[in-house]
């Protein structure tokens, strides 16, 4: 058997100082973190730095360039970080992120209107810097390259000069309260290269931002006569080799072959004549492919053949939209021997192009071509009323 063996008590500990065990017994004081890394490149995905006004600031902050995204609801919020090489929006099925600014009072409005570098402005987007890379001092401006005007009634789109027409919005006293000239859509094209760079002493070959643009449309918004101002806005970033060729940033849906839920390419034929008398035919391309006429803020027709719904392909697709008539429009519409000329009239462009065939469509998803099938359409219009003498 095992016979325990009783050892002495321990003596207590001396009384007065106890070496370091009443260091040992107190928390150490906590570190300090480490600076972030600034290198003379970029890496994938890292978070683009760019110089941005700000209102705040009382001139430009340096920061990571971020652009508005719905969250938790259909409401922008400045959370969406852009990283190098990170397309947004992320699928490839989606030409641009959509969010909504939800306007309670006409004063909010004109506050809006009124800051040239608040997100509605064109101004914040033409005053934005990129560096070539986070540890560049030196900046390089972003190219506002295209500049167009929508019309909020018919969905017309007006191409402007990007230079001499571009300005800060302008509050609108009406009634109704309006903003004329806001940012309704912000399209980034990013460029990237490889060079040679120096930070920190140290010579890096790596990415580099090479270049920036950004295509903008703006419209009118107003207050309406009851409720809240829900304002659209559409973004994208793409990215592009700085030797690439404009024409290869066009998406594809395929190569070749549809792939299921990507967009139908389409297009408007176009010809013209050139220099030498001959006949030149192309294809126009929508930047969303095919859609259907689609709901916008508040339910209403977008009014634009980018701005409905999109068509995948495979994908049986409906739309809904509420279309806005005045009290003489609406007897127009009840009074006339054809009533589908006002409807037609309403919807703009888009459906006088698809009924007269001049959309295209590619058969395989990766090329869009003249002689590819024009697209036929019926056009029904199931709306009665009864014309009354009151209107």
């Amino acid at each position: 058997s095992v016979v325990p063996v009783r050892h002495a008590p321990a003596a207590d500990p001396p009384a007065g100082d106890v070496g370091t065990n009443a260091q040992q017994a107190a928390c150490p004081a906590a570190a300090a973190a480490a600076a972030p890394s600034v290198t003379g490149s970029y890496s994938f995905e890292q978070p683009v730095v760019v110089v941005a006004p700000s209102s705040a600031a009382g001139g430009s902050v340096r920061g990571i360039f971020t652009l508005p995204v719905p969250a938790l609801s259909a409401e922008c919020v400045d959370l969406q970080q852009v990283g190098m090489l990170s397309r947004l929006p992320a699928s490839l099925k989606e030409p641009s992120s959509t969010c909504q600014h939800t306007i309670t009072s006409s004063a909010a409005l004109t506050s809006l209107c009124n800051d040239t570098n608040s997100p509605l402005s064109p101004t914040y987007y033409s005053s934005l810097q990129f560096p070539p890379n986070p540890a560049s001092a030196a900046l390089k401006a972003i190219n506002v390259m295209a500049l167009s005007a929508v019309n909020s009634s018919t969905g017309d789109s007006t191409a402007l000069d990007p230079v001499a027409d571009l300005a800060a919005p302008t509050p609108v006293a009406g009634p109704p309260v309006g903003c004329s000239g806001v940012v309704l859509e912000a399209h980034f094209l990013l460029r990237h290269g490889v060079a040679t760079s120096t930070a920190n002493g140290t010579s890096t070959n790596g990415l580099q931002l090479t270049a920036s643009r950004v295509d903008l449309v703006i419209g009118d918004v107003a207050m309406p006569a009851a409720g809240a101002l829900v304002l659209q806005q559409k973004f994208s970033v793409r990215w592009a080799n700085t030797t690439a060729p404009d024409y290869v940033l066009l998406p594809l849906s395929g190569a070749p072959g549809y792939l299921p839920g990507f967009p139908l390419l389409a297009g408007l034929a176009e010809t013209a004549t050139a220099g030498d008398g001959s006949i030149k035919k192309a294809v126009a391309r929508f930047t969303a492919g095919l859609t259907l006429p689609g709901a916008a803020a508040a339910g209403r027709y977008s009014g634009s053949p980018d701005g409905g719904i999109s068509l995948g392909f495979g994908y049986n697709t409906s739309s809904s939209c509420s279309i806005g008539f005045t009290r003489a429009q609406l007897k127009a519409y009840c009074t006339a021997n054809d009533p589908t000329q006002t409807i037609s009239s309403l919807l703009g462009g888009w459906l006088t192009q698809l009924t007269s065939e001049q959309v295209i469509m590619s058969a395989s998803g990766c090329r869009l071509c003249v002689h590819h099938q024009h697209l036929l359409v019926a056009a029904a219009f199931p709306l009665s009323c009864t014309p009354s003498d009151s209107g």
